[in-house]
């Protein structure tokens, strides 16, 4: 009875062992040995992982079957990766694929913001495009991502958007940003809300209607700001930004920032431009993506 009993413990053991694995992750330089981190997305749930200094990760074969999306963070990218990459504990990364949406179950996600009506196409270069919105009809929803639409292969402009890269951004301010600043030097500063999204993400090769990026973890202190201002600001120049008529949406604003340094620390100040506050102007097709 003994022997059997710990056969059997010893079988539920390496059955237990057996459903961890370890990878090891490279691209077209060789083996990753750098600390790196995957974003495991499980019906609309985060969960993030982290690597040993050398780039290996421990992982249950449930989480990946159960897995919605799954995204490995290094260096500067954010790379998706499929489940049957996971057949092998010898992962190849390939930076050079572009960054594809969070593919979620959760079923109630809400949008805040200008989509395509009367809109043009406007090329962007390296400077923020913003725009602000007041917090008060939203301060009890996190905000879970931000979604764009740029130019794609179907558009009659020459020149394209894909595989440009640009960084999120997500700005949260007390006091509504009006010309009258400008003038007394008076501008209204700004915090930054998204200290953990990746430093740059690229457009895909196929682009989709809406470009959807969600952040590593959903932001629920834009609360604590009376105005949110969200958007990208382009690393790559040429970024063809679709964009809406200012009239058809009055409760949204478009900013510019500002960075100055102020006792060694940079510091991000918001203002709007006046020209953008007549009719027949135009604001960034972006979008808050809320739960």
């Amino acid at each position: 009875m003994k022997i059997i009993l710990a056969a059997l413990i010893f079988t539920i053991g390496l059955t237990s062992y057996s459903q961890t694995k370890e990878f090891i992750f490279y691209d077209n330089v060789g083996n990753i040995e750098e600390p790196l981190s995957l974003n495991i997305y499980t019906q609309g749930e985060l969960l993030n992982i982290q690597s040993d200094t050398k780039g290996k990760i421990s992982l249950e074969k449930e989480m990946i079957d159960e897995a919605d999306s799954i995204f490995v963070n290094y260096s500067f990218y954010r790379l998706p990766l499929k489940k049957a990459d996971f057949s092998n504990e010898n992962i190849q990364l390939k930076p050079e694929i572009s960054l594809e949406s969070v593919i979620l179950k959760e079923k109630k996600k809400k949008f805040l913001g200008p989509d395509q009506k009367k809109s043009v196409m406007r090329l962007s270069g390296k400077s923020d495009h913003l725009i602000s919105t007041s917090t008060e009809d939203f301060s009890s929803k996190k905000i879970i991502g931000i979604r764009y639409r740029f130019k794609n292969k179907s558009l009659f402009w020459s020149g394209s958007s894909k595989n440009k890269r640009y960084k999120v951004v997500l700005y949260g301010h007390h006091d509504k940003a009006v010309e009258s600043d400008i003038a007394k030097n008076n501008l209204n500063e700004a915090y930054d809300l998204l200290s953990n999204t990746p430093v740059s993400v690229s457009i895909p090769d196929n682009i989709p209607q809406w470009v959807e990026v969600y952040f590593d973890e959903p932001i629920t202190h834009h609360n604590e700001y009376a105005f949110v201002a969200f958007g990208l600001r382009p690393i790559d120049v040429h970024i063809f930004l679709k964009q809406a008529q200012v009239e058809d949406y009055p409760g949204l604003t478009r900013v510019i920032t500002n960075s100055i340094i102020i006792d060694g620390e940079m510091k991000i100040f918001l203002y709007t431009p006046t020209y953008l506050t007549t009719k027949h102007r135009y604001i960034p097709n972006i979008q808050l993506i809320l739960k």
